[in-house]
């Protein structure tokens, strides 16, 4: 019962004293035991923590989910296939937020140029759902998307063209970035580039692990 009660995490003061009182070479032998059930128990440990930790990423994807008014069905599996992956994939959105250099509008021009570019379908659905969220006009949306960049205050048409350029196309615009420049700073650039090219590699994890959805752009430009 004592043996027992030892392999318990309550008594580690008996069981070290119960070792010490032993002769030499009992600890000895008895060793390679006491290590084995370290290892096993310290495994049991481990994947009960691991478990844990993907319910408490799935949990959190709910949530996603329910803020975006999309389903996160790739970012699922990033999570209960391995942690460590999952915390690498949310190290992106570390990256792409917060939004603090630029308007919100700006940024949000950014994100839908950036996602329209390697994406139609959800990840540009999560794009207008955000812009809405953080209070960007519906014709500022609807503009961006139809790339009527004429119905854009300047700064943000020039927002729009350099995401064109950037993500899409792989060209330069360097009248544009002037311009972005001259009305939000080095800063404001920074991280209106974060946002561009941070939306655009979301579509592309999904598309990668085979979640792209249906191509239906003019179903996107309606939710605006």
């Amino acid at each position: 019962m004592r043996g027992r009660m030892c392999l318990r995490g309550g008594c580690r003061t008996r069981c070290r004293d119960n070792w010490l009182r032993q002769k030499p070479a009992a600890r000895s032998c008895l060793h390679p035991f006491r290590a084995a059930i370290t290892v096993h128990f310290a495994g049991i440990y481990q994947n009960r923590r691991i478990g844990m930790l993907k319910k408490m990423a799935g949990r959190l994807i709910s949530a996603a989910e329910k803020r975006i008014g999309v389903e996160l069905d790739y970012a699922h599996k990033i999570a209960a296939t391995d942690f460590g992956l999952m915390l690498r994939y949310g190290k992106v959105f570390g990256f792409l937020d917060p939004n603090k250099k630029v308007p919100a509008a700006a940024y949000h021009v950014a994100r839908l140029r950036g996602a329209a570019a390697a994406d139609c379908g959800t990840c540009v659905e999560a794009e207008i759902n955000l812009a809405k969220t953080a209070n960007v006009a519906p014709d500022i949306i609807s503009a961006t998307l139809q790339s009527d960049y004429g119905a854009l205050p300047g700064e943000l048409a020039a927002v729009a063209r350099l995401a064109d350029a950037v993500v899409s196309t792989r060209m330069d615009d360097p009248d544009a970035r002037a311009e972005i420049v001259n009305a939000y700073g080095e800063a404001g650039l920074i991280e209106l580039s974060f946002a561009m090219n941070g939306a655009a590699l979301l579509p592309g994890i999904k598309r990668a692990m085979g979640y792209a959805t249906v191509c239906d752009l003019q179903t996107l430009k309606k939710l605006a």
